[in-house]
């Protein structure tokens, strides 16, 4: 049931958006944003990646320094600039994404000096070299290159194909587009025309859309595993770091007390006993109003995070409330949970909104899972309506859906079948989902955590809108459209 809930919440945990103030705007924001993809891999960003760190500025999680430094812990910036690259390669490198053309030797000179004597890292010389190109009293013709490449670098993401992140040739057209803005003669209708070429159709497209979503579940698999690891560490932790009112030790659980506070101070850095990562910033879980009789429990928390590093890499920002019970219901034991997120950020994954969710305390309870939301939203959806989870046999569920979303309403019955280990079979069978406008099947569409970590290893989805009918056919973690 545990495993069943967990496929349920992150088909619906992919999605954020947040829209907090900051002294700058979401607009100015995301060209800074493109200005770091432009300089640090010569491509147009995705959507999804280019509304995640707008997002983390806007939240205040990071500065656009940040987000510079950042990219530098991504595999793509690794393969780009790998172990023993010279730092006079790479600083050409830069130059060429955002100038199209090499430093001067007395410019190249001075940012080898400084990243060979450790004035600076690499992420700090970017942000400086970005800084220079627009400043246009030094050079009008780098100032005019860095607008041309960061204006058809928006133009991308923010067309219909900026998402399709899942397609074969998604990271071709981010390339091709901004590398031809280094030809004078290539000019924003020439890049739209280029987007309009590259363009699945309607159908297509929309197809490719979903299956980004879909393959972002795994994306819930590593926050589950990051926070997890957080906790744990904080039970654990060192009491210099970790204090915890009233201590572990004395609590009773036949005498519980009415309220338990939990503060993790990581300070600037702190690595657990026996662990070799280090943790950075400030959690607090305040845990009150907990009552004990002889038939259930009940408690509320909030819980806020500030900035939550492991190893540089953000685990938690923002905050989120929980009210939770377990009651005794005829020989089941429910639980209740009234979840609220506040711009809560987790790996790559942000919240707002409200959650409720009712569930047996027992796996092997006959009860349904019901999870219900309202003005729930991250970067990609908003949603509100219920889910409905219904076991048919041990491992079988039946998952009702019954949802408005920003891609319209969503109804029907999936089949969620994990008899076969490590495996997961979905299928509808009690006729097609409905998406919006379209018609959606699943033939025995198999998920195995084993194999594949972002597409399906076996069977196909029939997608039927629009007086046209796709079929995707899933094969070995790979799948073609036809």
């Amino acid at each position: 049931m545990k495993k069943i809930l967990l496929v349920v919440m992150g088909l619906f945990l992919l999605y954020g958006n947040s829209h907090a103030d900051s002294s700058l705007s979401h607009e100015e924001i995301q060209q800074l944003v493109t200005e770091i993809y432009v300089a640090t891999f010569e491509r147009a960003p995705a959507l999804s990646g280019l509304e995640y760190w707008t997002n983390a500025v806007e939240t205040g999680t990071f500065t656009i320094e940040n987000v510079a430094q950042s990219f530098f812990n991504q595999p793509e910036t690794q393969a780009k600039f790998p172990t023993g690259s010279s730092n006079a390669e790479f600083i050409t490198t830069v130059y060429n994404n955002t100038l199209s053309r090499d430093p001067a030797q007395a410019g190249l000179a001075y940012w080898v000096k400084g990243l060979d004597e450790g004035l600076f890292r690499r992420d700090q010389a970017i942000m400086a070299i970005i800084n220079g190109a627009k400043d246009e009293t030094l050079s009008p013709k780098d100032a005019a290159m860095l607008a041309k490449k960061t204006e058809i670098g928006l133009l991308f993401a923010n067309s219909k194909i900026g998402n399709l992140t899942t397609n074969e040739n998604f990271m071709e057209w981010t390339k091709n587009i901004v590398s031809y803005a280094t030809d004078s003669d290539f000019s924003i209708d020439d890049a739209q025309a280029y987007i309009a070429a590259a363009l699945p159709s309607e159908l297509e497209a929309d197809i490719e859309s979903y299956l980004a979503l879909i393959s972002s579940v795994s994306d819930m698999s590593p926050m589950i595993d990051e926070i997890s690891t957080l906790l744990e560490e904080i039970l654990n932790g060192d009491s210099s770091v970790v204090t915890i009112t009233p201590p572990m030790e004395t609590l009773d659980i036949s005498n519980l007390p009415s309220a338990i506070n939990v503060r993790a101070d990581f300070g600037a850095g702190y690595t657990p006993e026996g662990s070799s990562s280090t943790y950075t910033g400030l959690v607090l879980i305040n845990i009150t109003d907990i009552v004990m009789t002889q038939t259930g429990l009940s408690a509320n928390a909030a819980i806020t995070a500030t900035n939550v590093q492991r190893d540089s890499r953000l685990i938690l920002n923002g905050a989120m409330t929980l009210g939770i019970s377990l009651a005794a219901s005829g020989e089941d034991a429910i639980i209740q949970a009234n979840l609220n997120f506040s711009n809560l950020q987790s790996v790559d994954v942000s919240m707002n909104g409200r959650m409720e969710i009712s569930m047996p305390f027992s796996d092997s309870s006959e009860q349904p899972i019901i999870l219900t939301l309202t003005n729930f939203e991250t970067s990609d959806m908003q949603a509100s309506g219920t889910i409905i989870v219904t076991p048919v046999s041990t491992d079988i569920y039946d998952m009702a859906l019954d949802l408005t979303t920003h891609e319209g309403d969503v109804n029907g019955t999936a089949r969620i079948n994990s008899t076969t280990s490590p495996q997961t079979i979905i299928s509808t069978p009690a006729g097609p989902i409905t998406v919006g406008e379209y018609s959606v099947i699943f033939n025995n569409v198999i998920m195995d955590e084993e194999v594949c970590t972002d597409t399906a290893a076996g069977g196909n989805i029939v997608i039927t809108g629009n007086s046209e009918t796709k079929t995707i056919t899933f094969d070995n973690c790979a799948y073609t459209v036809e």
